[in-house]
């Protein structure tokens, strides 16, 4: 299962030239990784936010541990990824940390760069976070 919130990970360019973050979504994330050959997984995405980290709010955490807590809890599940703006992710990943079920995988990756940038670590990102979770191990 991936949870996609936006971010730099998710950033395309702009009119102005910037980067507009949280502007795809995670089936247009994932439709550009590449996973290793071996690694056989059935992702589910679903998008919870499309913004920046800094402008995550209270009520957007609370939906993020909703639909964490609900993927975690399906048997058919066997990790959870959510990728998040870098502004942030270190307190949502304590937060979720505290309060999401320990029994399974829960990896939160971001990125430095943006997809549509020279030097992009975001798809390798996400793709070493899918194979962490889907690790038994």
């Amino acid at each position: 299962m991936v949870l996609t919130t936006g971010g730099t990970i998710a950033s395309k360019p702009s009119g102005s030239g910037r980067s507009q973050s949280g502007a795809l979504s995670g089936e247009q994330l994932l439709e550009q990784v590449a996973l290793p050959q071996g690694v056989d997984v059935t992702l589910e995405v679903i998008s919870i936010l499309q913004k920046p980290s800094n402008a995550v709010t209270l009520a957007d955490l609370a939906e993020l541990h909703r639909q964490g807590r609900k993927a975690l809890l399906r048997a058919d599940v066997d990790g959870l990824v959510i990728t998040h703006g870098t502004d942030t992710l270190e307190e949502t990943a304590y937060f979720l940390s505290l309060t999401l079920p320990a029994d399974k995988p829960c990896v939160i990756t971001g990125s430095q760069r943006a997809p549509h940038q020279l030097g992009t670590d975001a798809f390798k990102n996400i793709c070493d976070a899918i194979v962490a979770a889907a690790n038994p191990n």
